[in-house]
């Protein structure tokens, strides 16, 4: 398996997929649980996530914009990354309960009370400033990241996308109904022995022009 930075240093987005490569069941149940353990603010996990192979390809395509086709319609897999639209106070109390069961506060119900209410309290905040799908949001794209390094390290490819009619993806999906909103797009697979950019040197500004020293 690659270190973190041979992970970054190789993985590239896929323009183009190997539609003749399927990912291995073994594999994209690594990848989930990747999904499932992605950290998120006060453990909120306000997200979701709808995966999709090639038989349901053609049920989000209308979603998709014409220059990202090529990526789902060849891809073995794409996972459709959705957030909290509003604060569900019934979700979260479940993380608690899954928290508990997990073995996270033996013989401390009331340090479980406490994080209890200070998530609740947090969820709250950002609803109350308007702001709380937007926050959920961020929390999406930890997951996405975590996602596509975690394939990388399975010698699996991957594209994000924001290519995409999100009403119109929430639609298809019936997301509004979940309390959901879609978020980002991303497909996986193997990509073709033909992409150009698998083979393109990866650039990147230099480090002093990106990173600032405070001390």
């Amino acid at each position: 398996m690659l270190d973190f930075v041979s992970l970054s240093k190789e993985r590239y987005t896929a323009k183009h997929y190997d539609p003749n490569r399927t990912i291995s069941k073994e594999d994209l149940d690594k990848l989930l649980e990747i999904l499932r353990l992605t950290p998120s603010a006060v453990n909120a996990q306000a997200w979701k996530f709808f995966v999709g192979s090639r038989k349901s390809k053609d049920l989000i395509l209308p979603a998709i914009c014409d220059f990202n086709h090529d990526r789902i319609q060849n891809c073995s897999h794409f996972v459709v990354l959705c957030a909290q639209t509003q604060l569900d106070t019934d979700s979260y109390k479940a993380v608690t309960v899954k928290e508990e069961a997990d073995g996270r506060y033996p013989n401390h119900p009331e340090i479980r009370d406490i994080v209890d209410e200070h998530r609740i309290a947090f969820g709250r905040m950002h609803q109350q400033a308007g702001d709380y799908a937007q926050w959920t949001a961020k929390q999406v794209y930890i997951a996405m990241a975590a996602l596509m390094y975690g394939a990388k390290s399975l010698g699996i490819d991957s594209t994000p996308m924001e290519g995409i009619l999100f009403d119109k993806l929430d639609e298809i999906l019936n997301l509004p109904a979940q309390n959901l909103h879609s978020v980002a797009v991303v497909s996986l697979g193997y990509g073709a022995s033909d992409d150009s950019n698998r083979k393109r040197p990866k650039s990147r500004k230099a480090l002093k022009d990106v990173v600032t020293f405070l001390d």
